[in-house]
């Protein structure tokens, strides 16, 4: 055997032994899916419209039942995205980035997927509830690969060993999801990757960063598992959710809220952590930010939140170093407790959104905000501070009625 086969075999039989050597995986905060993945077959190759049209009766039927976990609702808008650019509009309007024309694109685009997402949401109607349907098994088999390939790479990466451990927690629980969907096939998929690895080549941090967005994605789902609730997308509200009590009572956080980032807060000895958020208004219209960490007794154990409203409109206002000096500041009322879907929860009061409404409504005016979340050594606020140490936040969109 030569020195390069050798080689070879090592890489296959230690990475066999990688995806075997998890360990047990609780999938207790994973909604199990129990049949293999199937690739839908295709009579002819699928056009960019096809495609994306699976991609879009996928998102509409869980829309209604509700049937896939949150990570995959996220896997499903990025699918939608990816897939919209590879449509003739979609091609079109990258083509117009700069020009005159980008505008007219773009609706062009909005109005072809509106279309088509109605089309999807006639199609799925008549659909049976079911995570056997075909579109749901088809788009699986898409991004469950991926999680599969992208852990089986980044098994070696100092990142993921040395890094934060609610990140391993997480991988462990989509290496769970996998198995449970892959089965008895499970190992010869894993086979096949590998092989795909051995051939391609692969930075294994590069393939575990890669990861970062489904990572936080399930960690944000297991976190508010851990307090009860579940993060469930609004049927008639597409791109918003309601947190919701996995307790039967089906008892809901009042509040409507976009999905989660990873915004970077300030913990009590100065060090930057990223988090994840999630921001909303409450149903007596409040600004409320939902933040979790990776663990409850991870990191800052008490923090505070702060909504700074620049006063007078000033097209450079927020350039200056005292930019904060001329600006309203709301301070959060901070709950922690079980009747918060997270570690923390910030409520403003009705006044902050008054103050962000009346500036929204001047059309010809040049307003910005900002939102400090950090711990209470922090505070009071630096009152001069360069535009770099700060960053500019965009309060979430505030219902119509």
């Amino acid at each position: 055997m030569s020195k390069g086969s050798a080689r070879k075999s090592h890489f296959g039989h230690r990475f066999i032994d990688a995806i075997r050597c998890w360990g047990p995986i609780s999938l207790a905060l994973i909604i199990s899916v129990m049949m293999p993945i199937n690739t839908m077959a295709q009579s002819q190759p699928a056009s960019a419209y096809d495609t994306l049209d699976i991609w879009l009766r996928a998102e509409q039927l869980n829309q209604r039942c509700q049937i896939l976990n949150y990570f995959e609702a996220r896997e499903i808008e990025r699918g939608i995205n990816f897939n919209k650019n590879l449509t003739p509009e979609g091609v079109a309007i990258q083509a117009a980035i700069g020009r005159p024309s980008f505008e007219t694109e773009l609706a062009k685009v909005g109005s072809m997927l509106d279309r088509r997402r109605n089309a999807a949401r006639v199609a799925a109607d008549k659909k049976v509830c079911s995570d056997l349907d075909t579109d749901i098994r088809a788009v699986r088999s898409n991004y469950v690969r991926s999680y599969l390939k992208g852990l089986i790479a980044a098994q070696q990466s100092q990142a993921r060993l040395t890094g934060r451990s609610g990140r391993r927690k997480a991988g462990e629980l989509l290496l769970g999801f996998a198995q449970s969907l892959y089965r008895d096939n499970y190992e010869t998929v894993g086979q096949a990757v590998i092989q795909e690895l051995q051939s391609e080549g692969f930075d294994a941090d590069t393939a575990w960063g890669v990861l970062k967005n489904p990572l936080n994605d399930v960690l944000w789902q297991m976190r508010l598992s851990e307090k009860g609730y579940h993060f469930q997308s609004l049927q008639d509200q597409l791109g918003y959710y309601r947190a919701i009590k996995r307790d039967g009572t089906d008892s809901v956080f009042p509040a409507r809220f976009s999905h989660r980032f990873n915004p970077k807060i300030v913990d009590n000895a100065g060090y930057v952590v990223e988090i994840n958020q999630a921001d909303g208004v409450t149903d007596d219209r409040r600004f409320v930010i939902l933040v979790s960490k990776d663990a409850a007794d991870w990191g800052p154990q008490i923090l505070q939140a702060q909504l700074l409203v620049q006063e007078a409109s000033a097209r450079h206002a927020w350039l200056g170093n005292s930019w904060r000096e001329f600006t309203l500041k709301f301070d959060a009322e901070v709950e922690t407790g079980a009747d918060c879907p997270t570690d923390f929860c910030f409520t403003f009061p009705v006044e902050a959104t008054e103050a962000v409404r009346s500036r929204r409504a001047q059309k010809d005016g040049f307003f910005s905000f900002e939102l400090v979340i950090a711990a209470p050594n922090k505070f009071p606020l630096e009152g001069k501070m360069n535009e770099y140490g700060r960053e500019k936040y965009y309060p979430p969109p505030l219902p119509d009625h």
